[in-house]
């Protein structure tokens, strides 16, 4: 029984780098038309030269096959024409050494081109399963690999340099061959793969653009991901991208497609993400997508800022303002706009009190004559009148477009804790802000009370509390932020 032997060789040329993006099962055509450049070095030049029998493999603790495989998606092409070329080159080598030609075998050629595929991976003779190369193909009784030349003339020149991958070229006991061809982003990836029976001739297949599915146990992977944290705006997206440093040929970048891995999200109302890692910004927050291959895990810190461009993260008011945006209380002025330092005025302060109430139905009508059915605030002021949460001026007249102060503010949110049958009965020493002579008589109390629950904070280092200073949009959001989070909603 003749001993089936392997050899692998690295040479690595600088060549044209180009990603493909898109996969299926064992080797799937797909469409060159999607693409994505990924960049790595390709300055490497070293040599392996390494015959090696089936019964020195069999010993190696990284066939144990510990783990269990998983499926690892890869696209590149598939160049029969190269093949093919290498075919002459070795029969030409066998002529002139008085040896019989070698006749493409249809099993091995398809082995030959799978185990490529696989080098593209794991560069070794040991398949990224965990097993040795022999179990590929039982036709098979010898390997050489390669790597890096960019050509078949370079390829069969790299081989026939070294001893051992000369020695099964020109083995006379060999009677078949399979060639492997395969250009992963930019690199070409070289196999040969000898048999001692009667070749089964093929047909020559097209060259072809494929998705090339390979089973693989994670420790013989060395994956990573482009980035663990991205930041984005509702509806914008990101695709995660994943590669996979060669252990037997460590060029950096060499991109695996993400669909090798599963993808989750923390939550889902944040960012979602599909089968494929591209990441969906959905609702403002933070979330974690994590992709799993096996026992390999990574985790990406999704944040999902405010779609306002007037609101930024460095902002003191931002996190109110993602508070009450997120719960539906206050939305922007436009789209992309929350205009945070315009006055609040007393109709929109109770429109977003409705509208935290879930918009109740109330009967009857309202009393202020500045109030009119049109207005978009008539069922809100109606709602607050009718609980008691707003009372209007001595005028009898409610103002809903006048400016809201901070004081006014305070006493809305005070009834409303009330109406709300909230513990109401906290107070704090109002003298010791230097403006507390200029709290109205009627807001003392309520203003007292949002000071000592953290409704209100003062101004100033906390020397002043401005009562009867315009409420901004950005002081409203905090305040109801305030509210919600110490006196509850």
């Amino acid at each position: 029984m003749k001993k089936k032997i392997v050899c692998l060789l690295i040479v690595c040329m600088s060549v044209l780098l180009v990603g493909i993006v898109s996969y299926g099962a064992d080797f799937t055509e797909v469409d060159a038309t999607t693409t994505r450049v990924i960049q790595k070095e390709s300055d490497y030049n070293s040599e392996i030269s390494v015959p090696i029998t089936k019964e020195e493999l069999s010993p190696k603790p990284s066939l144990l096959n510990i783990n269990v495989p998983t499926d690892i998606y890869m696209v590149g092409y598939l160049d029969y024409d190269m093949a093919y070329q290498v075919l002459d080159l070795v029969n030409q080598e066998r002529r002139n050494a008085g040896l019989n030609e070698l006749q493409m075998d249809t099993s091995l050629l398809d082995s030959a081109m799978h185990r490529a595929a696989e080098t593209g991976l794991v560069f070794d003779h040991t398949r990224p399963n965990g097993l040795d190369c022999f179990t590929m193909d039982d036709r098979m009784w010898a390997e050489n690999i390669a790597s890096g030349q960019p050509t078949a003339q370079l390829a069969m020149e790299s081989w026939m340099t070294s001893e051992g991958h000369k020695a099964n070229i020109l083995n006379e006991s060999m009677n078949c061959i399979g060639i492997g061809c395969f250009n992963f982003q930019g690199i070409y990836y070289w196999t040969q793969c000898f048999g001692v029976d009667k070749a089964q001739v093929p047909t020559k297949p097209d060259n072809a653009l494929v998705i090339a599915k390979i089973s693989a146990i994670t420790e013989n992977l060395q994956i990573i991901i482009d980035t663990n944290e991205v930041t984005l705006k509702p509806q914008e997206t990101h695709q995660s991208i994943l590669y996979n440093v060669n252990i037997g040929f460590p060029i950096q970048g060499s991109g695996i497609q993400p669909e090798s891995a599963v993808w989750t999200t923390s939550d889902s109302k944040v960012a979602t993400v599909n089968e494929e890692g591209l990441i969906t910004a959905v609702g403002v927050g933070t979330a974690t997508i994590t992709a799993t291959i096996q026992d390999i895990k990574f985790d990406v810190t999704v944040k999902v800022d405010l779609p306002f461009k007037d609101v930024t993260r460095d902002k003191w008011y931002y996190n109110s303002v993602e508070y009450c945006y997120k719960n539906g209380i206050i939305m922007g002025t436009t789209d992309t706009t929350f205009s945070p330092n315009n006055n609040l005025t007393r109709g929109n302060l109770v429109t977003l009190l409705y509208r935290m109430e879930g918009y109740p139905k109330v009967d009857g009508e309202v009393s202020f004559p500045d109030v009119k059915a049109s207005d978009y605030f008539y069922e809100a002021v109606k709602w607050a009148e009718k609980t008691g949460i707003v009372h209007g001026y001595e005028t009898g007249k409610f103002g809903p477009n006048n400016n809201i102060s901070r004081e006014q503010l305070a006493t809305i949110l005070f009834n409303y804790a009330k109406y709300k049958k909230k513990d109401t009965s906290a107070r704090t020493d109002l003298n010791k802000f230097t403006d507390n002579n200029k709290i109205s008589s009627y807001a003392r109390e309520a203003v007292s009370w949002a000071v000592a629950k953290g409704v209100m904070s003062g101004k100033n280092e906390g020397t002043r509390v401005d009562p009867q200073g315009r409420a901004t949009r950005a002081e409203a959001a905090a305040m109801i932020q305030n509210y919600c989070s110490y006196v509850g909603r």
